[in-house]
């Protein structure tokens, strides 16, 4: 049922459904992801990476979980630890290509944009196809000629 509501975009409903069969699957990492997921776009920060953590408690070499709770933590302002979720997930799956994009967006966050085209220039050595890292590319490489 949750994820019909979920596919609905109908989050609280969603939300509601996975707690509840949380109760039943403790030991359930897609649950937990999934409540990651809907937490952090309910903007349930810190709910979030607490459901992140529990992934990660039972599955550590989940290099998508790293990943994910890196967006939360940069919301509640931890930016060296969300940088370094991506680099774990990165050291689990070197060529998760995910993992690059997000610590990307997080340097494209903070200014720092010659960091975060080496980032999205990785991620295109690895899969040449992911559209989004190519159009942030040219987005960054227009912002750094106006400031040259």
């Amino acid at each position: 049922m949750g994820e019909s509501f979920l596919a609905l975009n109908i989050l609280e409903k969603a939300e509601h459904e996975y707690l509840e069969a949380h109760k039943y699957n403790k030991q359930d990492v897609q649950i937990l992801s999934k409540l990651g997921d809907i937490t952090y776009k309910l903007k349930k920060y810190k709910n979030s990476i607490y459901c992140y953590q529990q992934a990660i408690k039972l599955k550590p070499q989940e290099a998508s979980y790293y990943n994910n709770i890196a967006l939360p933590m940069l919301r509640l302002g931890g930016i060296k630890e969300a940088i370094s979720a991506c680099n774990k997930s990165i050291e689990i799956k070197p060529d998760y290509y995910h993992g690059f994009y997000n610590k990307g967006m997080i340097y494209v966050e903070t200014k720092d944009f010659v960091q975060a085209l080496q980032n999205f220039k990785q991620v295109l050595k690895i899969n040449p196809q992911f559209k989004p890292a190519a159009d942030r590319i040219r987005e960054l490489e227009t912002i750094m000629k106006e400031k040259s």
